[in-house]
């Protein structure tokens, strides 16, 4: 069941990013009043911010689960579809506005970066069984310290220095991605762990996840604040003095510290709100993608922005309600039309693509699948109950043993790969999850070899197969 506190971000995160579009391609003068360049600024800041959430959000949900063929297929029909349709439909009514350059892309819209998020997520996508065996194998304070490198390399550096050693939007969708699990295990864990798991010590205090959630509503509010202050005050400067060494928006782009933390403060603040399972927020929120496929086509943005030039001379007010106005009616209308597209195109053709080719998507499913299912088996798990061994669980995750996880307890994973007689005795809490425990009855008395059995015998004393000696009992081996 889908989560409508989480949905409902999706549905503010792309209102956002129609802001922003309608900030930087709207048709504004270079030159104007200072308050209406300032009223175009704030409105771009948004963009950013939402799309920091659309990739913490996919990484909240995916980190947990398996990669589907069927979830890469519906990406890529989504795409070509709004692609060649919209293509199709300015060859008819509005040819000038397709150019060559337009064309090409239309043709290749997911290599030719005619939506460069897409590009960016399909590539995620197809990353993210990687990235989950990752994070499995980190462990709580791995992840930590995971966070805090890649908040002072990729954020903070930049941020203070103006230069970005790693500057792709992958690196930058990845490490958001590995951030989104993180924020689930902080705050839920696994059986409400959560909390336990935050207290443990070893977690880095630059961990930018522990930040924000310390900071609660000032990381939004600390954000937002101080990014329309920079945008007012370098945007005076400009004007009055002529300084264009930092341009007025450089602090609304995904990985400025003062954006990152206030995406991670809207991301907790929608996760707290609990507001259950609300129907037309969850099919409102199905459509958000196809809004942005829709809206952001270049030969669509071409033909659509223009159509706002007139606010600029109204003012700043006309502006900033233009641009909440023009974002609302974006998104109606294209959830509309992907609805429509939805009921009547995508579910007809993942059905009939699901039966022909059943045993080629299950045969990719499982390949997915099959790479988490040794990352759990070389990290511990058991391949029936995908429960983590008790001694290897406790270190991985910085927890002390409790009562509800005893390290005197059988180890599940010894009990059936061991070739230990004795199987079935407790391991001692001083000893580690290994695959076999030696015992010094375990080899016989001439020789000094192993006895080779397939499988623990229930008679130690029997005659060894293949062999004169016999293994002795635990009394007989001094």
């Amino acid at each position: 069941m889908r989560r409508s506190s989480i949905e409902l971000l999706r549905i503010v995160s792309m209102l956002m990013i129609v802001m922003f579009h309608f900030s930087v391609h709207g048709p504004w003068p270079e030159t104007g009043p200072l308050a209406s360049q300032v009223a175009v600024e704030m409105l771009s800041f948004g963009g950013k911010l939402g799309v920091n959430c659309f990739v913490l959000i996919t990484g909240y949900f995916m980190v947990r689960g398996s990669l589907k063929a069927t979830s890469l297929l519906r990406v890529a029909f989504e795409t070509w579809f709004y692609s060649f349709t919209l293509l199709g439909i300015f060859l008819v009514v509005q040819p000038d506005l397709v150019t060559p350059e337009k064309l090409e892309k239309a043709l290749l819209p997911l290599m030719s970066g005619e939506y460069w998020f897409i590009t960016c997520y399909v590539a995620l996508m197809a990353a993210s069984p990687f990235l989950n065996l990752l994070y499995r194998h980190l462990g709580a304070v791995g992840m930590s310290r995971l966070a805090a490198v890649g908040f002072v390399v990729l954020s903070l550096v930049p941020t203070a220095s103006t230069f970005n050693p790693l500057g792709s939007d992958l690196v930058w969708f990845f490490y958001l991605y590995l951030l989104g699990g993180w924020i689930r295990d902080l705050t839920e864990g696994d059986n409400g762990a959560g909390q336990s798991r935050a207290k443990a010590g070893g977690l880095c205090r630059l961990d930018p996840v522990r930040i924000a959630e310390r900071m609660g509503g000032w990381a939004i509010v600390g954000g937002v604040g101080f990014v329309w202050a920079s945008m007012a005050v370098l945007g005076w400067a400009h004007q009055a003095f002529g300084f264009d060494r930092i341009l007025p928006d450089y602090f609304i782009w995904q990985y400025m510290v003062p954006t990152f933390i206030a995406s991670l403060g809207t991301f907790l603040a929608f996760q707290k709100l609990a507001i259950g399972s609300v129907p037309w927020i969850n099919r409102a929120a199905a459509s958000a993608l196809g809004v942005y496929l829709i809206h952001d086509n270049p030969i669509m943005r071409a033909w659509l922005w223009p159509h706002v030039a007139g606010l600029y001379a109204a003012g700043w007010p006309a502006i900033l309600a233009g641009g909440i106005g023009a974002a609302l009616t974006v998104y109606a209308l294209g959830a509309l039309i992907d609805a429509t597209r939805r009921t009547w195109l995508e579910k007809p053709l993942l059905a009939w693509i699901s039966r022909r080719f059943a045993a080629r998507l299950a045969r990719a499913d499982r390949w997915f699948a099959g790479i988490a299912r040794e990352g759990q088996l070389k990290s511990g798990r058991s391949r029936k109950t995908d429960r983590p061994c008790t001694l290897d669980y406790c270190a991985r995750y910085a927890i002390a043993p409790t009562a509800s996880r005893p390290t005197g307890r059988r180890c599940r994973r010894s009990t059936r790969q061991s070739t230990d007689r004795w199987p079935w005795r407790p391991i001692p809490a001083d000893s580690s999850c290994r695959p076999s425990i030696q015992r010094p009855w375990s080899r016989s008395r001439a020789g000094n070899t192993r006895c080779r059995r397939p499988r623990p015998s229930r008679w130690p004393w029997r005659r060894n197969r293949g062999s004169s000696t016999r293994c002795r009992p635990p009394q007989a081996s001094r």
